[in-house]
This record gives C-alpha cells, structure tokens and sequence, in this order.
C-alpha cells in the first residue's frame, strides 16, 4: 500500500513500523531466521 501511494519505493533498504512487539516479533523472527539459513 505504501508503494502504491508514493510513501516509499518498492527497493527501500529501511522502513518503520509502528506496532504493538508480540504481533510482529514472530515475523521478524522468522524473517531473521530465513537470512541466517542463506
């Protein structure tokens, strides 16, 4: 959605999220995760 607007570019290197940490610290996790098997 953000993309879309103009907000940021589909290649951004950062981002910031404003979340509550237990719903999005599972997907971080895994996220982390995914790159430390590459």
């Amino acid at each position: 959605e953000a993309i879309s607007w103009g907000k940021v570019t589909q290649n951004a290197k950062e981002t910031t999220i404003h979340a509550e940490i237990t719903t999005v610290f599972p997907f971080m996790f895994k996220a982390l995760l995914e790159r430390l098997e590459k």
